[in-house]
């Protein structure tokens, strides 16, 4: 029985109205995964899925009614952190535009097809289609490609409205299933939407399944976030540009922008705002956010380009929406899809891994968001809940950008956790030599040391301070791991849902589509 038999046979039980409505990309790779590496309990899947996604319905319809006032509230409380006006809250909220409460179950939310490797199962690829997907690659790798001009012409008027259009919005609280419906009416332009600091709706194990990443990867994008290492950041250094498969001209995906070279990716530097308004504000929640830029030069002080950068994850939905935009020339969605899913695990991994790496930098920016709607007195400093956060450069970085001006005037230092030598056990028969202390005072300690009286059981004092400060070879070599994998665990620890699951499974490569737990919003 194929996937889409099993779905319908699910599908006419009626038990689940609104599985089509509510599934999402992350969803679609849960149930690949499942397909793959299950098949037998394939129907069991699908069903566990209905019913979260049942309830996931209601926590959606009552997030449709909230959120605008709960975005006001919030925007709220940061205004006045920053010493800004928020009179534009008081009589103007927003406008959401919400995706209605029911749809004919015939009917699909448009979006990213779903999609796996080239080879899995899942696709069920026949002859044909693996012979033109080899055919394709082979040419793209054998020279630089570049898809042919196709610009999409917009009217003067619509681009002077569209330039002249201003946002006050900031705060990305919506779920993602919320962005997601949303940028359908904006056919999946995230970055049009009320605010451009959503994250495009692919979780974190949807990255990691594009990218064929394994969960140590994964770790490390944590770690490099926790130390706020940048590779793309910076004038002395390079950005990022695929070897084989260039980025494609940013005017493919939005006509506004510059459509004359080849974009390129860099992370967008972590500093202070220059000033303290509304624009800085709204840039703030974006540090560390891999990013493409056009190429060109400019002479009037290194200004953009006309309509600006375009943020890394919002170009990977809209190129999973309209894989047409790289591949013209294939045959079938199907294909279009795994083509760039083939890329974006070669050429692109790079940008992959700058956009997963995000995902915790905003993770630490919603706990402190969250922090702040219990409490809106909170400081820099005290809005940092874990104590463990305190032992890397990223979250008291973060604390102070978000609260500029509730820095204490003597603000606390990282401590990063010490990490004592690991010296390994003797094994029977070995010594080891031990050099004895020199008293700078004058006198040589052991010497002092061995003219005392052996009956007194006098202990060498160099030796004896090695004995104190030094634990049990053993002890230290069981010791090690655990406070190297605790320094590394504080987020999860704090309650971010990606970290727990990160932590929780297992250490497996996302091979043939296998990924494992997924959290869809």
């Amino acid at each position: 029985m194929e996937t889409m038999e099993v779905i319908k046979q699910v599908w006419d039980s009626g038990r689940f109205p609104y599985f089509f409505e509510m599934i999402g990309f992350s969803d679609l790779v849960k149930l690949a995964r499942a397909w793959d590496s299950n098949r037998e309990g394939f129907q069991a899947e699908i069903e566990r899925l209905g019913t979260d996604l049942e309830r996931l319905k209601v926590d959606y319809t009552q997030e449709c009614i909230v959120l605008s006032k709960r975005e006001a509230r919030v925007e709220q409380i940061f205004l006045k952190a920053w010493g800004l006006s928020d009179s534009h809250l008081l009589d103007l909220i927003p406008a959401v535009p919400t995706p209605p409460l029911a749809r004919p179950p015939t009917q699909q939310p448009g979006g990213p097809h779903p999609t796996q490797a080239a080879d899995s199962p899942a696709f069920a690829f026949n002859d044909d289609e693996i012979a033109e997907m080899q055919q394709a690659i082979a040419a793209i790798s054998s020279l630089v490609h570049q898809p042919p001009p196709r610009r999409v012409s917009i009217s003067r008027a619509a681009r002077m409205s569209l330039s002249s259009r201003q946002f006050t919005a900031f705060v990305p609280l919506a779920s993602t299933h919320w962005v997601w419906h949303t940028s359908i009416g904006y056919k999946h332009c995230v970055w049009k939407m009320d605010t451009y600091n959503h994250l495009a709706p692919i979780s974190l194990r949807a990255f990691q399944f594009l990218a064929g990443l394994t969960d140590e990867q994964v770790r490390k994008c944590r770690a490099r976030a926790y130390t706020a290492q940048m590779n793309y950041c910076g004038k002395s250094v390079s950005p990022f540009a695929p070897c084989e498969l260039l980025f494609p001209l940013m005017s493919y995906l939005d006509p506004e922008k510059c459509g004359q070279s080849t974009p390129v990716m860099w992370h967008k530097a972590i500093k202070p705002p220059p000033a303290l308004d509304l624009r800085n504000l709204r840039k703030i929640w974006s540090v560390d956010r891999p990013y493409l830029k056009c190429s060109c030069k400019q002479e009037d002080g290194g200004k953009d380009c006309p309509g600006g950068p375009l943020w890394m994850d919002h170009a990977f939905w809209f190129l999973l929406a309209h894989s047409d935009v790289l591949f013209l020339t294939m045959s079938s969605i199907k294909v279009k899809t795994s083509m760039l899913v083939h890329f974006m695990r070669t050429t692109w991994k790079e940008a992959v891994i700058g956009c997963i790496t995000f995902i915790f930098v905003r993770e630490l920016m919603m706990d402190y968001m969250a922090a702040l709607e219990q409490e809106e007195v909170l400081t820099a400093e005290t809005v940092i809940k874990d104590e463990r956060l305190w032992r890397h450069q990223l979250p008291p970085t973060l604390g102070r950008l978000l609260l500029p001006t509730r820095i204490p005037a003597r603000p606390r230092k990282v401590t990063p956790l010490s990490r004592a030598r690991n010296t390994p056990a003797q094994i029977p028969g070995q010594a080891r030599l031990n050099f004895s202390a020199v008293n700078r005072a004058g006198g040589n300690v052991a010497a002092e040391a061995r003219a005392q009286p052996a009956a007194q059981g006098a202990v060498p004092a160099g030796q004896q301070q090695q004995q104190q400060q030094e634990p049990p070879p053993v002890q230290r070599a069981q010791e090690e791991p655990q406070r190297a994998d605790a320094d590394m665990r504080p987020i999860a620890a704090a309650g971010s849902r990606n970290s727990q699951e990160l932590d929780q499974e297992p250490d497996t490569a996302p091979t043939r589509g296998m990924l494992g737990p997924i959290h869809t919003s």
